[in-house]
């Protein structure tokens, strides 16, 4: 329940924590896009309280309070504007409702409101739902956290329902009738439909969480980075590249952290004998780029809050760095993110007692809260000691321009029998959300028209999940190759393979293949 207090740190220049205010448990902190005026903070208990120019005003700009079930981890727990707020004056919400069919366990709802259209400081109440998320059983482990992506998708973090070891079964199963210990992806124009790089027909982004109550994407490079609370033993970062982590499975209940989770849960045998913990899936699983342990080494905690990589240009010491927190432990944390291993933990020089939340305005200032004493601080240099938000002359609102290619790796058989199968066929892996595109051609002569095609094979593919193109001869072109090969033992084949992601890159990659009897 301690004030937040500024440490002295050798690694850091003198950073400062600049108080922007006192709320009612605070857990999260924002701001619409492009807006350099606004913060918006979201209270536990059902309100939203905007600031204009740094001066809270006297209305909250949403109050639904009426509607919120708020406990220890539940409550009205993050909000998200739509990209295009400044003309839509949509926003959305995620909260625990008032409806608990098997309490302490209350739905979850992510919902969506309008700005009023005569003072932009204040919401319509008029709620449109988009999910209700069935949390029966237990009052813990809700997630709670929304961003729109670089893509402009709707992402919603949620917990697996609380207790130990993942006692609902939730994490492991990855289909829409388990969305807990998820990140789900949604549109919230069509907001029960899949969309594109989505595990095949669910809402799932990703899977195999505990609890990411609090994880963000870098404003620069549209990376993914993600807080997941521990149990008993470990916390963890996990961090992704721009679209490459669709489709992943980060362990849970399976592995806690880097470690193996061996602990006994409630429902009979250890969780290594879990049916889910024993599949090919998991055997697959994304290690975290981070974990510290619950006791010993140079930093302890008990309650990861992940935080943004620092895009704040007169944070000098931070810039480019991962900031985060613990609940239970009150020194801030920075980061250098990186595959396979993150390096360079170390203190941030600042201290924040009951840490519950990390936020960003639109110029890319960071903020922190504390759910103890209801403080909210900017993060600040010494020479500019004003509470934000932050003028727009910092890093570009979303992430820059993606302008690095998708690695691809092929994979096939050197030697196929084409005049059987009347096709070729090739395995691709991209790295990232991609769609891959084949071709081949074959020289059937010396005559420089005597080149066969194959007709063009193109599948859509998740990050590092193969997908099979086959490339089909047509009727006419097999009767032409199957001529050509009568004196011929074989033919080699010409295939292209090319993987495009969203952002119009392009990796090709050549094979050869050699065509027999």
């Amino acid at each position: 329940m301690g004030a937040a207090l500024l440490l002295p740190a050798s690694a850091y220049a003198a950073d400062q924590l600049v108080k922007v205010g006192d709320f009612d448990s605070p857990v999260y902190i924002t701001a619409p896009p492009g807006d350099p005026h606004r913060l918006f903070v979201v209270e536990q208990s059902g309100t939203i309280q905007v600031l204009v120019d740094g001066q809270k005003q006297a209305t909250p700009f949403l109050d639904i309070t009426g509607k919120v079930t708020r406990s220890e981890e539940q409550g009205l727990l993050s909000m998200a504007f739509a990209p295009d707020y400044a003309t839509s004056g949509k926003f959305y919400v995620y909260y625990t409702s008032k409806d608990c069919p098997s309490s302490p366990g209350c739905t979850e709802r992510v919902s969506q409101f309008t700005r009023s259209a005569s003072n932009p400081n204040v919401a319509s109440t008029t709620e449109l739902p988009l999910l209700s998320l069935a949390h029966p059983g237990d009052s813990n482990h809700n997630g709670g956290q929304l961003q729109f992506g670089p893509d402009g998708y709707l992402y919603i973090s949620t917990g697996d329902g609380g207790d130990e070891d993942d006692t609902h079964h939730n994490a492991q199963f990855a289909n829409n009738s388990h969305l807990l210990g998820k990140i789900l992806r949604i549109n919230p124009a069509s907001p029960n439909a899949s969309v594109p790089g989505n595990i095949a027909g669910t809402l799932i982004y990703v899977y195999g969480l505990r609890n990411p109550w609090r994880w963000s994407f870098d404003r620069l490079t549209g990376d993914m980075i993600i807080g997941d609370v521990g149990q008993g033993s470990r916390e963890e970062i996990d961090y992704a590249h721009r679209g490459q982590n669709a489709g992943a499975n980060y362990g849970w209940p399976c592995f806690e952290g880097l470690e193996k989770n061996t602990d006994n849960p409630p429902k009979g045998g250890p969780v290594e004998d879990y049916p889910e913990c024993t599949s090919l899936a998991v055997q697959q699983t994304v290690q975290p780029v981070h974990d510290y342990p619950h006791s010993g080494g140079s930093f302890s905690g008990a309650g990861i809050i992940g935080g943004y990589v620092v895009r704040d240009p007169s944070l000098t010491d931070l810039y480019g760095r991962y900031l985060y927190g613990d609940l239970s432990t009150p020194g801030l944390r920075s980061i250098a993110l990186a595959q396979p291993t993150a390096t360079d933990d170390r203190a941030a020089g600042l201290s924040v007692s009951n840490l519950s939340s990390f936020g960003e305005d639109a110029g890319g200032c960071v903020y922190a809260a504390s759910v103890g004493n209801g403080g909210v601080w900017r993060i600040a240099p010494d020479t500019n000691p004003t509470p934000g938000p932050c003028p727009l002359t910092g890093p570009p609102v979303g992430p820059g321009k993606d302008t690095t290619p998708p690695k691809l790796s092929i994979h096939r058989r050197k030697r196929q029998r084409v005049l059987r199968t009347h096709s070729i066929v090739v395995g691709a892996v991209s790295n990232e959300i991609a769609t891959i595109t084949g071709t081949a051609t074959v020289r059937v002569s010396k005559h420089a028209s005597a080149v066969l095609r194959f007709k063009r094979a193109t599948r859509h593919a998740t990050a590092g999940k193969q997908v099979r193109l086959k490339l089909k001869l047509s009727k006419r072109t097999l009767r032409k190759l199957r001529r050509a090969m009568r004196h011929h033992k074989s033919k080699i084949a010409h295939v292209t393979i090319t993987a495009k992601d969203g952002a119009g890159n392009k990796r090709t990659r050549r094979v050869q293949v050699r065509l027999v009897h």
